[in-house]
């Protein structure tokens, strides 16, 4: 350590600061860090498992509503009316499509994947089942309507309604299983956080301890002698060797205290000289 001794004191305690700020700089960093990190989490899961799910929602609630909408076809003998119903009907089922284009371009899982296309493979089936049954409705032909709507139209609903239900249970699974992934990672970062920063505060300490030390030790040496020297003790010197402050007040103290010794050698020898001349 003899390169910080020599240092000057100015300089010493500007290496205490730098060093503060550079732990607190790192200390900072990785905060910040952590907390876009949170945040990016946070954004992919309401953007990739939240949001789907409104779009899930949306679909079945256009499903029952475009049921609603066949029931009503059926009890409707006017063709404004069914045109009316079915020009509704036709915008519920483009929504539906817009918001399953949407699903499909995401990252799903396997296991969304393949509830996803479950649901693609029995969707054109009972599409066109709804159809025939609304054809017949168009054409008056309710109790025709009525019946192949009960006995088919609806199971397949159902099962279209089962698998959306499911690719939603999946959705929600893995949106828990990440904000409990997420609430993990944060724990663990605000360990490593805390960890970090008391390392950091007792380098700094440790260190400012140190640079006191160097500078508080030499000066309170020559305060020992100073107060020595008041008392007409010059014979003990500072042995402290370095290049900054402390060290020139040493050799200057030392140099002072070799010139008083000299000085009061001359005098004593002057009077010993005085005494036996006086003698004589």
């Amino acid at each position: 350590m003899n390169f910080m001794k020599n240092r000057k004191v100015s300089q010493k305690i500007f290496v205490l600061i730098i060093l503060s700020s550079i732990f607190l700089l790192f200390v900072g960093i990785y905060g910040i860090n952590g907390l876009q990190q949170m945040s990016k989490n946070t954004n992919a899961m309401y953007k990739d498992r939240l949001i789907p799910n409104t779009w899930i929602a949306k679909m079945q609630l256009n499903n029952t509503q475009n049921d609603a909408y066949v029931l009503e076809l059926f009890n409707t003998k006017s063709e404004e009316e069914n045109n009316n119903i079915m020009d509704a009907f036709k915008a519920s089922t483009e929504e539906i499509d817009m918001y399953k284009e949407k699903i499909d371009k995401l990252d799903l899982s396997n296991e969304e994947r393949s509830a996803f296309n479950a649901y693609n493979e029995m969707l054109p089936d009972f599409r066109e089942l709804r159809l025939s049954a609304m054809e017949l409705g168009m054409q008056n032909k309710n109790e025709e309507a009525f019946r192949l709507y009960n006995t088919e139209v609806k199971a397949k609903k159902q099962e279209i309604d089962e698998k959306l239900n499911t690719l939603q249970k999946i959705n929600l699974d893995t949106a828990e299983k990440i904000a409990k992934e997420n609430k993990k990672e944060a724990q663990s970062a605000m360990i490593t956080f805390v960890i970090i920063m008391i390392i950091a505060i007792a380098v700094t300490v440790f260190i400012g301890i140190y640079i006191s030390r160097m500078i508080t030790k030499p000066l309170k040496t020559l305060e020992v002698l100073m107060e020595k020297g008041k008392n007409g003790d010059f014979t003990e010197l500072s042995t402290y060797n370095a290049k900054d402050e402390i060290g020139s007040l040493a050799i200057s103290f030392n140099g002072m205290s070799e010139g008083i010794r000299e000085v009061v050698k001359t005098i004593n020898e002057s009077s010993q000289q005085l005494a036996a001349s006086s003698e004589e």
